[in-house]
């Protein structure tokens, strides 16, 4: 498909594929006892004959040899064409190529606005170009993908023409969203825009061309002619791969002599292909390295001055560098994943454009990735189907129910069925949200992750490159505590949150008691600094970090009135040094953070760790959730951990906000491996106050197990990445949906009263 006819498309989420896995159930041990003639099966017979036809109405199995089938791509036609005029009325003409003009054109009888590419009169002459515009319209149409552009047919007119018609979207291509990012960079300059967010953005849209390839690998296609110009994004950022025309299957025995000729874009070849062999699905993936190295450096990974230039560096492997355009910073992970893409040889690359999308997001996700063996201490933790297990073992129950009932009445059957149907559509509607409050919990984690990465990078960077040579101006930044009571400084208020004095203008340093107080007072005046981000990470947790600096006076007034989802941020040094942000009135002088689990966890890794929910100084607003990670210096030296303290009362406010939300919801909680309630809305300790008075500051707090055993096993049993199931609980059933918690490690419990469940869901259609 020519440039001019490219358009966009949004990819459909993949929640549709989980539901359609939750309920389309095979199985083959009833099929087989249809067959058998015991007294029981003729009794059930009419049963089972009608469970069968719902379950081919519903979906996959006896349909699958259709939508699996290998593409046509041959340019025959078994039907004659319709007549254009016939079918559209045509507006008027937008765009023109080489060989073909694109026209907006309405349905007659839908009235719906599509695009018409027509063949010029001197292209339809030459029989190549015809068979190829029918190969790419059959190949396109039989890719049934969300993020590959929807054909509507093929018709002719009374001169003997051919038109395809096609979505009209209004779109541009990756390469114009490229062009624009960089010149946006150019004049404005990269420091003054988010390019961290920015590039997650871009590495989003490769991960949508990657599912749309994946596809079509799926049914036995390669594209071969991957490129920024052939990958479309609609005005709400909609992602569509186009112009299939040099689309192939894969393996093809016969060839013909116009497959084996070298076609697409010089820029985009793959080495082998170069090399006279046949190209398969590690071809695409190649092109898909160099085009994600686009995205990731906003430049070309092949450059030269002409076609012959492109192919002898492809030939030769000399790449370019992954170097970002304007000098950011690009993560060594993201460069394996970069370079095992591109690698010269097939073998050395990913074997499929799943494993290349896994693992970039797993790199997007803080998790190791497969192409850095050397850090590959963990296998990651996919999430199995095991949802709809689940259900058909609920299927299976009831069929065995029925079937040991001889009495019952065709009205019986139907309600039954009808029952079924609720259930299922009540355990869809609680899971999906349950999955949307999960996915919120894992990007507060990640967000807040990322924050303290960020200030552990700021402070190897500070003991690296600042030499320390203001002697006062870290006094400005970090005040020492104050033991008089009612004694105040300047920027102190009480706060009726914390029920303490509070400054957001400053913070606290304090020293253990065995402290070397030169090395301390060093560290001090080389990251003094890092006061500004610790201030954004406390401030920035209510907004998501993104809030206008003008809005600072009116963020500290609401920190201390109704508090934050970050209480505290803070450092700890091998020397006994502790940095605090806000500063406490009441937060003790002497404090040896090298004592304290948060410190101690980080000493021996290199990931972020959470702790268990305790009672610290702040417990007066409730229970903390530590987060922490090492600060590595240049010379890869631990120099100490920073951390922060995550409100469980605020937490669980956003969760009670999130997902699933009506009287149906019973409780909502988040669990350890070890059966333990983290945080819970049905907990004695949720909005609980404590007096630090009485408490030992840092204390973990004991968590109880969530509800009984069993209810435990089924959740946290092996493999069980998320699911559902119903618990009788003999007059009334409650449901349970759970989803894995990656970052934390932890399951997301959601608790609902089955029947007023049902109520909610039917009130909603």
């Amino acid at each position: 498909m020519s440039e001019e006819t490219e358009n966009s498309g949004k990819q459909i989420t993949e929640n549709i594929s989980e539901f359609n896995r939750t309920v389309v159930i095979t199985k083959p041990e009833i099929r087989k006892s249809t067959n058998q003639s015991t007294p029981l099966q003729r009794i059930t017979k009419s049963f089972v004959r009608k469970k069968l036809e719902l379950e081919d109405l519903i979906g996959v199995s006896n349909i699958s040899r259709y939508t699996n089938d290998k593409p046509d791509t041959t340019a025959q036609l078994e039907a004659p064409l319709s007549n254009l005029s016939t079918r559209y009325s045509v507006l008027e003409e937008f765009a023109q190529g080489g060989q073909a003009t694109v026209s907006v054109a309405r349905d007659r009888n839908l009235r719906r606005v599509v695009a018409i590419k027509s063949l010029k009169e001197e292209a339809e002459k030459k029989p190549e170009v015809v068979e190829a515009f029918v190969t790419e319209a059959k190949v396109t149409a039989q890719l049934d993908h969300p993020s590959i552009i929807p054909i509507y047919g093929l018709t002719g007119d009374d001169r003997k023409g051919i038109h395809l018609s096609m979505k009209l979207v209004n779109g541009r291509s990756l390469r114009d969203y490229l062009r624009n990012v960089s010149l946006n960079y150019r004049v404005k300059g990269v420091k003054n825009f988010d390019e961290s967010a920015q590039m997650r953005k871009r590495l989003e849209i490769f991960l949508r061309v990657c599912d749309a390839i994946a596809y079509a690998h799926h049914r036995n296609i390669i594209h071969r002619d991957l490129k920024p110009e052939n990958i479309m994004l609609g005005e709400f950022m909609e992602v569509y791969v186009v112009d299939w025309g040099l689309a192939k299957v894969i393996g093809k025995a016969d060839e013909s002599a116009d497959d084996q000729k070298i076609s697409g874009t010089p820029r985009y070849f793959p080495p082998e292909v170069l090399n006279g062999k046949n190209s398969d699905a590690r071809s695409d993936i190649f092109t898909l390295g160099l085009i994600l190295q686009e995205i990731v450096t906003l430049q070309f990974a092949v450059k030269g001055r002409d076609e012959k230039a492109f192919m002898d560096r492809i030939l030769t492997g000399e790449l370019e560098p992954v170097k970002h355009l304007f000098n950011w910073r690009i993560d060594r992970p993201l460069q394996a994943i970069i370079r095992k893409a591109t690698a010269y040889r097939p073998d050395d690359r990913y074997q499929t454009v799943s494993e290349l999308a896994e693992d970039l997001r797993r790199y997007m996700g803080g998790l190791s990735i497969s192409a850095v063996p050397e850090n590959f201490f963990s296998k990651f933790s996919r999430w199995s189907a095991h949802y709809w297990k689940e259900f058909v073992a609920g299927v299976l129950v009831i069929l065995l129910i029925s079937s040991a009932i001889t009495g019952y009445s065709i009205y019986e059957q139907l309600r039954n069925t009808h029952e079924m149907t609720r259930q299922r559509r009540a355990m869809n509607y609680l899971y999906n949200r349950t999955a949307t409050a999960a996915d919120h919990l894992n990007i507060i984690a990640l967000q807040i992750q990322e924050q303290l990465l960020a200030l552990a990078r700021i402070s190897a960077y500070l003991l690296s490159h600042n030499p320390g040579l203001d002697e006062n101006g870290w006094k400005k930044e970090f005040h020492p505590g104050i033991t008089e009571i009612g004694k105040t400084e300047k920027g102190m208020f009480y706060s009726p949150y914390y029920k303490r004095l509070t400054s957001l203008d400053y913070g606290i340093y304090t020293l253990a008691p065995d402290a070397d107080l030169a090395k301390a007072l060093e560290f001090l005046r080389k990251t003094y600094p890092v006061l500004r981000k610790m201030k954004n990470i406390v401030l920035g947790s209510q907004s998501g970090y993104n809030f206008d600096p003008k809005d600072y006076e009116k963020l500290k007034l609401d920190y201390l009135y109704n508090g934050f989802p970050v209480r505290s941020v803070y450092m700890g040094t091998s020397d006994g040094l502790k940095l605090l942000y806000p500063w406490r009135g009441n937060y003790p002088r002497a404090v040896d953070p090298r004592k304290r689990y948060w410190y101690q966890s980080v000493m021996h890794t290199r990931q972020p760790v959470w702790g268990k929910p305790y009672m610290d100084f702040d417990s007066i607003s409730g229970l903390s959730i530590p987060c922490s990670v090492p600060i590595i210096d240049l010379d890869e030296k631990f120099r100490g951990a920073v951390g922060l303290d995550l409100s469980v009362n605020k937490l669980t406010e956003r969760i009670l906000k999130t997902g699933n939300i009506g009287k149906y919801v019973k409780e909502k909680a988040v669990i350890n491996l070890a059966g333990e309630t983290v945080f819970s809305s049905r907990s004695v300790f949720y909005n609980r106050k404590f007096d630090p008075g009485k408490v030992h500051g840092n204390t973990e707090f004991k968590s109880p197990l969530f509800r009984n055993p069993d209810i435990r096993r089924r959740i946290l049993g092996k493999d069980k990445g998320y699911g559902v199931f119903i618990i009788d609980l003999g007059g009334r059933r409650d449901i349970y949906s759970y989803a894995h918690l990656e970052v934390w490690n932890m399951y997301f419990v959601v608790v609902a009263d089955y029947d007023e469940l049902v109520k909610h869901v039917n009130s909603q259609r």
